[in-house]
């Protein structure tokens, strides 16, 4: 079905109409550059219908295809409710989406380039065929609920992780599940998982703390204690070099030379921000950008090159009723998209003609 753009959306969620006029594109807005630090300045908000309460969505690899979940409330007349489960496709002649599962019980995605995965409240995954838009079969990997989803760069295998303490590795074409017992985590929540772009690092955060392991060996480098310190999200740098980790209200780098995790410096923030939780982050494809949201409701961007906070006027503003909880840029760069209060939107670089 298609779904027009609604204006009306981006004014709910941006606290400030003046600033909703200046980042609303309209029918001319086209995504036509991907984002960089360079013309972060001229981001813009394409407002799209539903669903509403997103809890988590990914990028389709390759295309620009969103899948998300979202929680379904139930009614006297509707039935029981459950989670959806809907693909969105962008072109320059708008959004195309539509159910691909409705009312079921997941809790985490996760996209392959030929299939959809779903993680249950009951410790299972199904499969669906992107093409075909039904849900193929359902395995079994442990009791619990999966906790994370993470599809390893070779896209040959699955990180499971259930109840945030066990991790099971799943092999794609076989179909095996194997637990991964990881050296010195025993205690540990895994409550940040993140694969370097060549597969090799898998870093992880959990109780304070930041490990990283060897995926060939899962020898372990050892762990790195953040006292006081809430572990929210760890991103590799574009060549893997670094890690940008994301804690309560800051950011910082880390030096990854000679398979020793370092601490290197945090980025510098605006004068004047709100220190809230940061919820989530994700880097440019270009390796320039990082975008980060909160609880607060601040977008907020930031420049690799310099370590610094970029002040972009369309987004310097913050919302308590509307915190963010996601956000993901397109395999291209060109889409970015961003979850606040449970409602989603698109974000282009619109190209003055």
């Amino acid at each position: 079905m298609i779904k027009k753009s609604l204006t009306i959306l981006v004014l709910v969620i941006v606290a400030r109409v003046d600033i909703a006029q200046d980042i609303v594109c309209f029918k001319e807005c086209v995504a036509a550059s991907a984002f960089s630090a360079e013309n972060i300045h001229r981001i813009r908000s394409l407002g799209v219908e539903g669903p509403w309460d997103v809890i988590d969505f990914r990028w389709h690899k390759t295309e620009p295809i969103l899948f998300m979940l979202s929680n379904w409330r139930s009614t006297e007349k509707a039935g029981t409710p459950g989670t959806d489960l809907e693909m969105w496709e962008y072109g320059d002649r708008g959004h195309k989406s539509r159910n691909f599962l409705i009312r079921g019980p997941f809790t985490q995605l996760e996209v392959t380039p030929g299939a959809v995965v779903s993680g249950t409240d009951r410790g299972s995954l199904l499969f669906g065929d992107i093409k075909q838009e039904e849900m193929l079969h359902e395995f079994q990997v442990s009791d619990g609920k999966v906790s994370e989803l993470l599809l390893h760069p070779s896209k040959a295998w699955l990180l499971v992780g259930i109840n945030n303490a066990k991790l099971y590795q799943i092999d794609l074409e076989s179909r095996s599940a194997a637990e991964n017992r990881l050296q010195g985590a025993e205690e540990t929540a895994l409550h940040a998982l993140s694969f370097s772009s060549n597969g090799k690092p898998l870093a992880v955060g959990g109780n304070e703390t930041i490990w990283i392991w060897e995926t060939g060996s899962w020898e372990t480098w050892g762990p790195q204690r953040l006292p006081n310190e809430s572990i929210e999200d760890l991103i590799f740098t574009e060549d893997d070099s670094h890690l940008i980790v994301l804690t309560d209200a800051s950011v910082s780098r880390w030096s990854l030379a000679n398979e020793r995790l370092r601490f290197l410096r945090k980025l510098v923030a605006r004068p004047g921000k709100r220190h809230c939780r940061i919820a989530d982050g994700d880097i440019s494809p270009d390796g320039s950008l990082l975008m980060t949201t909160d609880t607060c409701g601040q977008s907020r961007a930031w420049d690799l090159a310099a370590d610094q906070e970029i002040y972009v006027p369309q987004l310097d503003f913050s919302e308590d009723s509307r915190p963010g909880t996601a956000v993901v840029f397109s395999p291209d760069g060109r889409l970015l998209a961003e979850v606040a209060n449970a409602h989603w939107v698109l974000l282009i670089v619109w190209e003055p003609a």
